[in-house]
């Protein structure tokens, strides 16, 4: 996140629609997996503080274990497609909460026919 300046005002704008409760966004919890392995491994203790404030159920996020009905539809999603394990968890938990979009910047996530997937660099316009 902090390396994208390009879709810091898209960004700031969903954040935004978060915080005034007009957009209820998704995530699994494997999200902080994630986004803590390398601050971890940079020695960013203050990356590390700032994504454990983030990636927590507040209003406007929901932060959704990763459970066994999850990695049933992943390992479904991934017979499919071949997705990798991640991206199949993360559209997994977007599909079991019903999720209206699924917003990536990731273009190998694709190839299921009822997701609706946006990428971030075309919902920016790049």
């Amino acid at each position: 996140m902090e390396g994208t300046p390009e879709f810091r005002g898209f960004l700031a704008q969903l954040l935004g629609a978060m915080d005034s409760g007009n957009l209820l966004a998704v995530t699994s919890e494997l999200t902080l997996l994630e986004t803590l392995a390398k601050p971890l491994a940079e020695n960013r203790g203050d990356l590390v503080l700032k994504y454990l404030e983030w990636i927590q159920p507040a209003r406007g996020l929901d932060v959704i274990a990763v459970s066994r009905s999850i990695l049933v539809k992943a390992a479904t999603f991934r017979a499919k497609t071949r997705m990798k394990t991640p991206d199949a968890i993360h559209l997994a938990t977007a599909d079991s909460a019903n999720c209206a979009a699924f917003l990536t910047n990731d273009k190998s996530i694709k190839g299921l026919e009822d997701s609706n997937i946006i990428l971030l660099s075309e919902a920016v316009g790049l």
